[in-house]
């Protein structure tokens, strides 16, 4: 049973949106995950050949290929990446993870952009970058400067306010409270 023996819908109406994010990120992260290779094989939009070229295995920045992966590090970091796999599997985003002692610390979503001038390969913008528990990439200034460097030697357009540093979120917090 997915939701457990002790599941009560009661339960639902008290809980603030977050505690429901993390309830289905559990659920989604305890499912029995089907092992299927997101690759040009059997992927209706196939994995284009460019998005190989932004993995760093020399720096421990891989690209998820498969549902099992995607699983493993929504597991591990608790988010709900695992969930993905469709859009994955549809070429509608890419997962890039970073991993330190093993374990995976930043989970980075990326999407097509349109082509680059000479129409040959596809562009990428990064949309969502995560640490454990949906903490930002942005709190983090080693991991941000990580991120940043990452973007930048493989020109993905940073279209997130989850890279804010913290001071830029409090200014622009501040900015706003002055409307």
């Amino acid at each position: 049973e997915v939701l457990g023996k002790d599941w009560n819908p009661l339960d639902l109406k008290f809980k603030t949106e977050k505690q429901y994010h993390d309830d289905l990120v559990k659920i989604l992260n305890s499912d029995t995950v089907r092992e299927i290779r997101i690759s040009k094989d059997n992927n209706p939009f196939e994995m284009e050949d460019e998005i190989y070229a932004l993995e760093e295995p020399e720096n421990n920045i891989h690209i998820a290929k498969d549902k099992l992966t995607l699983s493993q590090i929504g597991s591990s970091m608790n988010i709900c990446v695992g969930s993905y796999g469709n859009y994955c599997e549809n070429g509608n985003c890419r997962i890039i993870y970073f991993i330190e002692n093993n374990q995976p610390v930043a989970c980075l979503e990326l999407q097509r952009r349109g082509k680059t001038e000479d129409k040959k390969d596809y562009k990428y913008a990064l949309t969502q970058a995560k640490l454990r528990g949906n903490e930002l990439v942005g709190y983090n200034h080693n991991m941000h400067s990580k991120v940043v460097a990452w973007c930048e030697r493989h020109n993905v357009e940073i279209d997130t306010p989850d890279m804010l540093l913290r001071e830029e979120e409090k200014a622009v917090e501040a900015e706003l409270m002055h409307f």
